[in-house]
């Protein structure tokens, strides 16, 4: 059993764009709401102790960084579309040796990393857990209908792209302290050479999948073209690790160059790492490796799933 076996079936039961107020239904990074002056982006996520960070020990993040990184995988999200974050939402249940002073630092780390992208705190809940400690964010943006990117519109000929470095993101820190693509994913949206996009929480490999199950078309990566975050890195690692929280997205051909040559951004680099391709098999898009890879995808398609063994 895999979450997307789960979210087949719970889909089914959920209301999908009917051409009246819901402009994007469950299954991308946000879901939309149309209203006279735009969208309204929505979107949910949490931090479960011992699941997405390690709660003892040497390795184990300040309860700033924990209450930073839940907001800011929240504003990935919102990045993924080319939206504006505004306001948000926060729910959490901690454990009893929490006192007063872990939770108000908690608080900190998600207000200053707001105030750095605008976002105001508006509500929430507070409870105990006999377990681990659960934190849940609800994330509210706003975007012009005539630019918005999902994860559904990639075609054959498209080239893939990718912002910043990938892998390692656990070992060096980079899912504690990294920097939300906010303004590139306006950027990117803005260009409206952008087709699909995502942002890369799981690994690669699978996000790119979930690209190719929307779009349905197969990619194909050059893994010697990855941009990895150092020279220790590997393959695996960048394709599989997640928590990267960078965007992945595809470029119509035409607009490729235009991309490269007018990016904005010269402290994060944004780099070409494949291509769509028709594909042979609609019910199940996938991605493939060219040269020396090829014939081992199988052994890569993988990534962070909550149903399965990883």
């Amino acid at each position: 059993m895999t979450e997307q076996d789960i979210l087949k079936k719970i889909f089914r039961l959920l209301p999908g764009t009917d051409g009246g107020e819901i402009a994007v239904p469950p299954g991308d990074d946000c879901a939309a709401i149309r209203q006279a002056d735009g969208l309204l982006l929505l979107a949910v996520d949490q931090l479960i102790g011992g699941c997405h960070y390690t709660e003892t020990g040497d390795q184990a993040p300040t309860p700033w960084q924990i209450g930073r990184k839940l907001l800011a995988r929240n504003l990935s999200d919102i990045a993924a579309m080319g939206g504006i974050p505004r306001f948000c939402l926060v729910a959490s249940s901690i454990r009893d040796e929490h006192n007063e002073r872990w939770l108000e630092t908690f608080m900190r780390g998600i207000s200053e990393l707001g105030q750095e992208f605008g976002v105001d705190v508006i509500g929430g809940d507070l409870g105990r857990t006999q377990g681990e400690d659960i934190h849940s964010l609800t994330i509210v943006g706003r975007m012009s209908e005539e630019y918005i990117c999902r994860r559904s519109g990639a075609t054959a000929g498209d080239r893939i792209f990718v912002t910043g470095c990938l892998g390692d993101a656990v070992s060096t820190g980079h899912h504690l302290n990294f920097s939300p693509r906010c303004k590139e994913g306006q950027w990117l949206a803005e260009s409206k050479g952008v087709t699909a996009m995502i942002d890369i929480s799981d690994g690669l490999s699978i996000d790119l999948e979930r690209i190719c199950r929307s779009s349905t078309v197969d990619a194909w990566l050059d893994a010697g073209a990855l941009p990895l975050r150092n020279e220790d890195t590997t393959l695996k690692s960048a394709l599989q690790e997640g928590e990267d929280y960078e965007l992945l997205f595809a470029v119509s051909p035409s607009c490729a160059q235009t991309i490269r040559s007018e990016w904005p951004f010269a402290d994060v680099p944004v780099t070409e790492i494949g291509v769509f391709r028709q594909t042979a098999s609609p019910e199940a898009p996938t991605v493939h490796f060219c040269g020396e890879q090829e014939d081992t995808s199988d052994e890569y398609i993988r990534g962070w799933d909550h149903f399965r063994n990883n």
